[in-house]
């Protein structure tokens, strides 16, 4: 609120800020000049209309409770007292609070951690100070934390941190490392579903036998290994009510042969004879434990004798795509389950296939990127299918007609289809924009759910294969081109985000039945959102 007018004495001001981020506040009375402020005899201050006893000088400080309060203050001359100025403000005010310190924490180590608050101005304030800090598997000295007693037999424990203060209450879920435990084994289970055409391999082109599958009739990878020393062990069918197929990866082996390696990624890969949600789980097993294959040829299954649980099991699911014929070729076969173990936080990480839901846009840009070792060209296919409009099945990307669609479009970033041009290198990006609006006002008629199908195919036989595909939308602003991608400025960018995707199909026919669906879009017209499913 406005200062109000002083009555006597010489002018001054009540400085001070609108909103604290924590309970500490600070308030200050200015004079035009030293010789004015020389005039005061004695300093008065109020807070929410009554005397601050003991406040004698030109400013206040001091820890007030949270909420919104009044600040007001007087001085005495030879004239008189003053009028009363007055300050509105408030206290324990922040845009956020976090509490930042490391996710990850050994045992018999220690980590320190801070209260964060983020003004409206995006300035930071540490208040630590004012907060008092709990573990329900550790304890506190100050601000420094320290893990319990591994009493679970884990090598990774959860745990949350509290912290309580003006604000309120924060948490932050944090995990603890046993230094002693390693990990042994990774095992991959799926339920419920005995139609899977389903292989596992090991992503890391530094690994001998990467991406050499492990299915039923190709239990052992490499071939001639014994279980326990095999990268990847695979079950074939399991005659059980609930587990199906089973999958094995020798993570001791991997990190006794790559100690260099920062991390080892695992594909489950497959189709089922209907496309359907599939459930499953994973779990680590410590390095005590070692993996065998017991039954015979045509009944094995994957397991492991002695040790322990590395870590908990984490449940997954999955959506299954439709086409299984028997087929266990890589190429032929879909991504169920993507794994990534991090070898310094000894943690595993997970993606599964689902569909990605996207809010109204007018442009949509498809980015597809790769790095040396993936493989060289990779050639990409973007067109509207299934929509019963003159554009169906007509496809922008490397050995098309035209670069847009329609051709010769001007402005180009008005085309229902636009192709950045060919990459032909060992890495990098091509990209293919999607402009949805135009579409849907030029074909009134087209369905209620129009369709855009999404592939890729390496010119050259790849290495890995691995790419990734990052999808933004956008409303309004303009898109230009730049290289082999794409650049957009004005209006508001939607959505971003980025999809692991690998395929090992490569061959120069240029159709989209020789290539790999990355995916397909679904835009409701209705309700003006969008689906798509990622391979």
């Amino acid at each position: 609120m406005p200062n109000t007018i002083c009555l006597q004495g010489p002018a001054f001001s009540l400085t001070g800020n609108a909103s604290f981020p924590s309970r500490s506040t600070s308030f200050a009375l200015s004079f035009d000049s030293a010789e004015d402020q020389q005039t005061v005899l004695a300093y008065e201050w109020y807070l929410d209309g009554q005397i601050v006893t003991g406040a004698e000088a030109a400013s206040l400080e001091g820890k007030i409770s949270c909420g919104n309060h009044t600040v007001g203050a007087r001085i005495l001359t030879e004239a008189g007292w003053s009028g009363i100025k007055y300050l509105s403000f408030s206290t324990c005010q922040a845009a956020s609070m976090t509490i930042t310190g490391p996710a990850t924490v050994t045992g018999g180590g220690s980590a320190e951690y801070h209260i964060i608050a983020t003004l409206y101005d995006d300035s930071t304030v540490d208040l630590t100070a004012d907060y008092t800090f709990t573990a329900t598997d550790g304890t506190f000295n100050g601000a420094t934390y320290t893990p319990g007693f591994n009493d679970t037999g884990l090598a990774s424990r959860p745990d949350t941190i509290t912290a309580t203060g003006p604000s309120g209450t924060l948490h932050k879920s944090i995990t603890i490392l046993d230094p002693v435990l390693v990990p042994g084994v990774l095992v991959v289970d799926l339920f419920s579903n005995t139609g899977l055409n389903v292989i596992g391999l090991v992503d890391n082109a530094e690994v001998s036998g990467n991406h050499v599958a492990a299915y039923t009739g190709n239990n052992i990878v490499p071939a001639a290994s014994n279980p326990a020393n095999a990268l990847v062990l695979a079950s074939d069918l399991i005659d059980q009510e609930t587990l199906n197929w089973r999958f094995e990866f020798n993570i001791e082996k991997l990190l006794a042969d790559h100690p260099a390696s920062p991390s080892f990624t695992f594909y489950i890969k497959g189709r089922s004879t209907a496309a359907q949600t599939l459930t499953g789980a994973f779990s680590l097993k410590n390095a005590a434990s070692e993996m065998v294959l017991s039954g015979s040829a045509g009944s094995y299954i994957p397991g492991v004798t002695g040790g322990a649980a590395f870590s908990s099991t984490v449940n997954f699911s999955s959506e299954l795509v439709a086409g299984a014929n028997g087929s266990h070729n890589e190429a032929d076969l879909t991504t169920i389950i993507r794994l990534v173990y991090d070898v310094a936080t000894r943690t595993v990480s997970y993606t599964t296939r689902g569909p990605v839901q996207l809010q109204d846009f007018d442009y949509m840009t498809v980015r597809y990127h790769w790095d040396q070792g993936a493989g060289t060209d990779l050639d990409i296919l973007v067109g509207f299918e299934n929509n019963g409009t003159t554009i169906d099945n007509h496809y922008v990307g490397f050995g098309q007609d035209s670069i847009t669609i329609p051709a010769n479009a001007d402005p180009q970033d008005q085309a229902y289809l636009w192709w950045a041009l060919d990459n032909r290198g060992d890495s990098g990006y091509e990209a293919a924009l999607i402009g949805m609006k135009k579409f849907v006002e030029d074909f009134p008629a087209a369905p209620g759910t129009i369709e855009v199908g999404i592939y890729a195919v390496w010119y050259h036989p790849p290495g890995t294969g691995n790419f990734t595909v990052q999808l933004n939308t956008y409303k309004g602003g303009q898109i230009t081109q730049s290289g082999n991608d794409f650049v957009y400025t004005g209006g508001n960018a939607v959505f971003s985000d980025t999809y692991p995707v690998s395929t090992q199909i490569n061959n120069n026919l240029h159709s989209p039945a020789s290539a790999y669906k990355v995916g397909v879009l679904k835009y409701n017209k209705a309700t003006l959102s969008a689906l798509i499913d990622i391979n």
